[in-house]
């Protein structure tokens, strides 16, 4: 053969392994017995990913591609990710199915709804990466049907129903019903630190405020007499005084401590708040909820319930709180039951999903591995055009 022959030739095999190359289909990632997970569902799951990954990383001032995370490189971790948020999908699915449980109208109108709340705030995190919102409306359906399918197992009625007694044990152990009065350290107008001299005086109306409860006078009338004095100090001198920004209900308390949580009873995670017969100033506290001080919450859960007041003295407020059976208001426990019971649960419900998960059978497209990779995932503030 000539040598314009075989580079003839060799041009032509080129070309016909770049059109098979092409023409490879990269529209799906996995099918898992029958449940198949399409590119922009695993585009999704890599930029929830490398989301996740972003805050498990040593160093977040550095490049997450040239670090580890728990003894993986930061792209194979994505990755796994990815493969372990396909499977869970895939399990949930299956077993919604296999129990025979519907999506109602209702359901369906908020997952609707969830959709367009959720999809609004974060599209441009996935749109660049070619994840677009019908891949996200899946994603958010199955993420409903698990709640629903953990309700299946563990609400009333459940196949491994929790009973009252035992959630109230769990609860007993891992909250507590505080109620408190705050003194922040600085101007909540400005953000100013106090003088050394408005922080002493504030330590002495704190200790005054200690004294008085521990003489039997109610907490209540406290809370009530510092809102006041803080309400008409405002008001008078036009902006906030050393003294405002006191905790005048579980709410404001939670703000003063610098908690980012709902933590007032009638505010606590999917409680109701229509009932009018929760006091508003009982805070509901989580033991593991680091959205408070770690020296607030645990003054808190040292305190002995019914016991003496306690002074906490912190770097950005005073308190003086008192801690309360959680038994007296059992309101409280009755309205916040579906979260305490998600959060008692979720771990051993996260082990069923994994279990349901190694039993399905996986069929693996390489060609959108490869072509997916989650080292380009693109920021939302980077890219405006899909980097895929």
């Amino acid at each position: 053969m000539s040598i314009l022959k075989r580079a003839a030739a060799g041009a032509v095999a080129a070309c016909l392994c770049l059109t098979l190359a092409a023409c490879k289909d990269t529209s799906w990632v996995y099918k898992i017995d029958g449940v198949e997970i399409t590119s922009g569902m695993y585009l999704t799951f890599l930029v929830n990913g490398k989301q996740e990954a972003s805050q498990k990383v040593e160093d977040t001032s550095k490049d997450l591609w040239s670090q580890k995370i728990e003894n993986k490189d930061a792209q194979e971790w994505v990755k796994d990710y990815a493969k372990k948020m396909s499977l869970q999908y895939a399990a949930v699915e299956k077993e919604f199915d296999r129990l025979g449980l519907k999506l109602t109208d209702e359901d369906k109108e908020q997952i609707n709804s969830n959709v367009e709340t959720y999809w609004a705030s974060t599209s441009n995190y996935y749109e660049p990466n070619g994840a677009g919102k019908a891949s996200f409306a899946k994603v958010m359906e199955n993420s409903y049907k698990s709640s629903l399918l953990f309700d299946k197992y563990y609400d009333k009625g459940g196949l491994q129903e929790v009973s009252d007694t035992e959630l109230m044990k769990y609860y007993k152990e891992n909250y507590a019903h505080v109620k408190a009065v705050v003194l922040p350290l600085q101007n909540t107008t400005t953000g100013a630190s106090l003088s050394d001299e408005q922080k002493k005086e504030l330590k002495t109306k704190a200790e005054k405020y200690l004294d008085r409860i521990k003489k039997g006078e109610d907490i209540d009338k406290i809370i009530a007499e510092y809102k006041e004095e803080s309400t008409t100090s405002a008001s008078s001198s036009g902006t906030s005084s050393t003294t405002s920004g006191g905790s005048s209900s579980a709410s404001d308390t939670s703000s003063a401590v610098g908690s980012n949580a709902s933590s007032s009873a009638s505010g606590a995670s999917s409680a109701s708040t229509s009932s009018s017969s929760i006091d508003p100033n009982i805070m509901q506290v989580e033991k593991d909820n680091t959205s408070y001080p770690e020296k607030f919450t645990t003054a808190v859960f040292n305190a002995k319930a019914g016991g003496d007041p306690v002074f906490v003295e912190d770097t950005s407020y005073y308190a003086v709180l008192q801690r309360f059976d959680v038994e007296e208001d059992k309101e409280i426990f009755d309205q916040s039951r579906k979260s305490v019971l998600f959060t008692y649960k979720t771990e051993d419900f996260q082990g069923l999903i994994d279990g349901w998960g190694k039993e399905l059978k996986v069929e693996t497209n390489e060609a959108s591995v490869s072509r997916y990779k989650p080292k380009k995932v693109a920021d939302p503030k980077v890219s405006s055009t899909a980097a895929y």
